[in-house]
């Protein structure tokens, strides 16, 4: 059993379906039957259950669906990917709860463990900053693959020791969710001896 939320922030294209953002909540069991419930925040005057709020009617069946899937012995499998979204944005030490579990989600540890969806997780693009006598700045880039082929990509900004002497300290950490895109980049190089 899956059970996924999804939030909406918002977008002026699609302004008519979730407004100024909406909350989804999808069930699904082991034999593939799903309940969706959705709230959406529009303006005032929608805000009833014929219209936004439409997703109250489906709380029920949802709840009855992970019911039933718990009597016959079906688990709740949480996706890492939304797991890791909840940390977007948020900047902490390295020591912090939150940054462990990151670090075990782009290890690849979490995949069918603790109920956790199956997922392959990989490294794809690294960068370093020398920062200076104290701190140097690494940013990674991993793409986690679901079993059900959901794929996002997340970007770790994390602040390392410049010595050996400072290992175990209090270094910061930041994780954004990010898009691969091609970039043109002109770069300037030395001009060949001889040309024109």
């Amino acid at each position: 059993m899956k059970i996924t939320e999804t939030h909406d922030i918002g977008d002026f294209d699609a302004y008519e379906y979730c407004g100024k953002g909406s909350l989804t909540v999808t069930v699904e069991d082991d034999a593939g039957n799903s309940k969706v419930v959705d709230i959406m925040a529009g303006e005032p005057e929608d805000a009833v259950f014929y219209r936004d709020l439409n997703g109250a009617y489906s709380i029920a069946a949802a709840i009855k669906l992970a019911y039933e899937a718990g009597k016959r012995g079906g688990r709740v499998m949480n996706s890492v990917i939304e797991m890791l979204r909840k940390h977007v944005g948020k900047q902490g030490e390295v020591w912090d709860e939150a940054y462990e579990e990151i670090d075990v989600a782009f290890d690849g540890y979490l995949s069918g463990e603790d109920g956790v969806s199956p997922y392959t997780a990989e490294k794809v693009d690294e960068e370093f900053e020398d920062g200076g006598r104290w701190s140097n700045y690494r940013t990674t880039v991993h793409k986690i693959e679901e079993e059900s082929g959901t794929v996002a990509y997340f970007s770790l900004w994390r602040e390392l020791p410049a010595t050996e002497i400072q290992d175990g300290g209090d270094f910061s950490y930041e994780l954004d969710e990010v898009v691969p895109r091609e970039v043109t980049v002109t770069r300037y190089v030395a001009k060949p001896k001889g040309a024109v």
